[in-house]
């Protein structure tokens, strides 16, 4: 399981994201690690990163929320390839840290390992209570939650 210490702002605005049960951290990097339990059904993730940068309130390591094909989402962030709103996002924060790690945490089932499946709509539903539990806490969104 993950431990709340990024995600202490969920559940702050919507109750219904509290008792949420997220994977533990791992590194974007070796997503090919939980190959099966990261499936090609829509899920929500976040992405953080290795260093905490200040937000209008607090500070965090969250960079990015989202929803959708998660094993394809996730995939397309670690090789810069594919089909991802916040790609390019992505690609500049590499260039400018190449040092830096990605980790990403899904909705898991009950072990804490599955993936949860979702419909679409109930995935946009949970990215936007998360990003609303976020914006409470932070006064902001994530970073690469800002649409161009």
């Amino acid at each position: 399981m993950v431990h709340l210490e990024d995600l202490e702002w969920i559940g702050k605005k919507h109750s219904e994201t509290k008792d949420t049960k997220w994977a533990s951290w791992q590194f974007l990097d070796a997503l090919d690690e939980v190959s099966g339990k990261v499936t090609s059904d829509v899920g929500v993730y976040i992405i953080r990163t290795s260093i905490s940068f200040r937000r209008l309130k607090g500070s965090s390591r969250i960079l990015y929320i989202g929803e959708g094909q998660l094993y394809e989402r996730l995939d397309a962030i670690d090789t810069l390839n594919g089909r991802h709103t916040a790609r390019d996002r992505f690609w500049r924060y590499f260039r400018e840290f190449p040092a830096a790690k990605l980790d990403f945490a899904y909705l898991a089932e009950e072990d804490g390992q599955t993936q949860k499946k979702l419909s679409k709509a109930q995935a946009k539903q949970l990215e936007d209570w998360l990003l609303e539990d976020y914006e409470e806490n932070h006064l902001e969104l994530p970073p690469f939650n800002h649409q161009k």
